[in-house]
């Protein structure tokens, strides 16, 4: 990423999820499954496959950065 304002986005968005998975622990593992089971629910002939993947893997990303125990 070289993209200054979308590096402090997922910085903020990190942080505000570390501060809910203090507050409700497993929030983040919860928020994993439900990307997991929304990219394994689109259709097979969806189009721009590989933009919307990639998006899910940004996701999941994230999700991991700030504290997943499913890191990938």
């Amino acid at each position: 990423m070289e993209n200054p304002k979308i590096e402090a986005c997922v910085y903020i968005l990190t942080a505000l999820l570390q501060r809910l998975e203090r507050e409700k622990t497993g929030l983040i593992e919860d928020i994993i499954k439900g990307v997991e089971a929304d990219q394994n629910a689109l259709p097979d002939n969806i189009a721009n496959t590989d933009k919307i993947d990639a998006i899910f893997c940004e996701a999941l990303k994230i999700l991991n950065l700030a504290g997943g125990s499913s890191a990938k």
